[in-house]
């Protein structure tokens, strides 16, 4: 008789697992609409930073939001300026094509800043993946190692009018 009590006691609390399911799903929901998107793209970014390969990128646009020579990155989101500038924890990247993920032993070091075509700084950095094309990364960080307009412009080829280096994790293209 007891086992019989145990196995109802058992199907009655399986039974309240939808119930659970559905108020769980509820609340998601009031909270996706009465909360700003900011914080579910910095709670994504989070995730990402904990869960992905944690790394550097090249980040440069040309006017119009075009991607320059060597930045083969695009903003995902387009309701703002696409500059490194503009850039904001939890923002997606999309790669246009296969992009070198880095690391940067001396990231944070103003190394482009008042300098000229002839002293170009140079970066002590390794490329630890690559993110192939149509794969995402996401911003973690708002540091960012922005290269002067001086440096950009006197790279040959280049066309970027904003670029530098930005921290990134990979995350997923979509939702899930």
């Amino acid at each position: 008789m007891q086992a019989m009590d145990k196995v109802k006691r058992l199907i009655a609390a399986l039974g309240m697992i939808p119930a659970v399911v559905v108020f769980v799903g509820a609340i998601y929901g009031i909270l996706s609409f009465t909360l700003p998107t900011s914080w579910f793209c910095k709670i994504e970014a989070v995730k990402a930073q904990k869960l992905g390969l944690n790394a550097m990128a090249y980040y440069g646009v040309a006017t119009n939001r075009s991607r320059s020579d060597q930045g083969q990155l695009f903003l995902l989101r387009e309701d703002v300026d696409a500059s490194i500038e503009h850039l904001q924890v939890g923002d997606k990247l999309r790669a246009a094509s296969e992009v070198n993920l880095v690391s940067i032993s001396n990231f944070g070091v103003d190394l482009y800043h008042g300098k000229d075509c002839t002293n170009k700084p140079t970066l002590e950095k390794r490329t630890i993946s690559i993110l192939q094309k149509d794969e995402c990364v996401i911003v973690v960080s708002d540091e960012k190692m922005i290269i002067s307009k001086e440096i950009l412009d006197c790279t040959p080829g280049n066309k970027a009018i904003s670029g530098g280096y930005i921290k990134v994790a990979t995350t997923p293209c979509g939702l899930f």
